[in-house]
């Protein structure tokens, strides 16, 4: 006879019967349900269907708003992408191992460069 399943699944279950008399999973652990089972029932009675709920949601002030579409880059900066990405499109692999990249950004605060907040504090003395 086969049973459709491996054999240590097999042995594993009836050793689960003859530790606790069934094959039911012991209870686990976490957080306790926030709905009991009497709320579960009360609510299926109370919700007869989806015009009851939206209906109700909307009397006490719960509205469903489905957002705004929007797109994930402007027209504007889509132009300049492609205008980059054309303007490099035929470099190689040889040309980009010349790059030196860096996920720094070049800003400044409150309109100011380095020059005006330093002086030439910086600047090479040769």
């Amino acid at each position: 006879m086969t049973v459709g399943c491996g054999v240590s699944t097999v042995f594993d279950t009836l050793k689960k019967i003859n530790e606790t008399g069934t094959t039911n999973s012991r209870p686990r652990s976490g957080h306790p349900p926030l709905i009991e089972p009497s709320q579960r029932n009360w609510l299926k009675r109370l919700v007869t269907n989806d015009n009851t709920i939206v209906w109700t949601l909307h009397k006490v002030g719960l509205r469903n708003y489905i957002a705004r579409r929007k797109p994930l880059i402007s027209s504007t900066n889509m132009e300049v992408h492609l205008a980059w990405a054309l303007e490099y499109q035929s470099w190689t692999k040889y040309d980009w191992a010349k790059v030196m990249w860096s996920d720094e950004s070049t800003f400044s605060q409150f309109q100011q460069t380095l020059d005006e907040c330093f002086g030439d504090a910086f600047q090479d003395k040769a």
